[in-house]
């Protein structure tokens, strides 16, 4: 809650960064706004300097100039095998060059009790294009680390 007069004490909140306060934000006061004659009314400062020294403006990634490429990779396996644990792991163990994964399928057929799963993960440089090779073994290898771990196999 901020700790001023002004805003409405259930209804107000101080922002932090880093635990420091750099400003709040909240609706002003019942008595406030019933004194003015005013709508509900929302209210947020914010002080750019303290954001400022305490560096969180100085951090960004940088925006690669080459092309990302992507690979699918499914999985079979038994539906008891939490999804979220692949997720985990495929996470845990992502090799630099891939910026993203992302499920992108999901498969159960009713007369078993097996599962495919499908991630797509993209892969990218921000030093220069990757070539299909090294994309095609750094893949490889990478999807192969949830079958070293999980009761899974690829189709």
């Amino acid at each position: 809650t901020a700790n001023n007069n002004w805003t409405h004490p259930g209804q107000s909140a101080i922002i932090k960064i880093n635990q420091v306060d750099v400003g709040f934000i909240g609706m002003l006061h019942p008595n406030l706004l019933e004194n003015y004659r005013l709508p509900p009314t929302a209210v947020c400062d914010v002080n750019l300097n303290t954001i400022c020294n305490i560096g969180v403006l100085n951090k960004y990634e940088l925006v690669s100039k080459y092309p990302a490429t992507s690979r699918d990779t499914t999985y079979i396996m038994d539906e008891s095998v939490v999804v979220g644990d692949v997720l985990t792991i495929l996470n845990r163990e992502k090799p630099a060059l891939c910026s993203q994964i992302k499920l992108c399928g999901y498969f159960k057929n009713e007369s078993s009790t097996e599962i495919n799963v499908s991630f797509r993960m993209t892969y990218q440089d921000t030093d220069s294009s990757l070539e299909m090779e090294q994309v095609n073994q750094i893949h490889k290898t990478f999807s192969e680390t949830v079958i070293n771990k999980l009761p899974c196999r690829f189709p």
